[in-house]
């Protein structure tokens, strides 16, 4: 049986914000060869739950 969850809110506003933090984890090299890192990731989770 599979568990039922919400969907995510992606408004333009969340939207931004998850764009904004991608940019600046590429422009801060957590994006090699296109691939973001473990580190992006954990960085884009900490980051956008703050300004979410």
């Amino acid at each position: 049986m599979r568990e039922e969850f919400d969907k995510a809110d992606w408004s333009s506003w969340n939207i931004k914000i998850l764009l904004d933090i991608l940019l600046e984890e590429t422009e801060a090299g957590n994006r090699p060869c296109g691939n973001m890192t473990t580190r992006a990731y954990k960085n884009l989770a900490v980051k956008y739950f703050e300004k979410t």
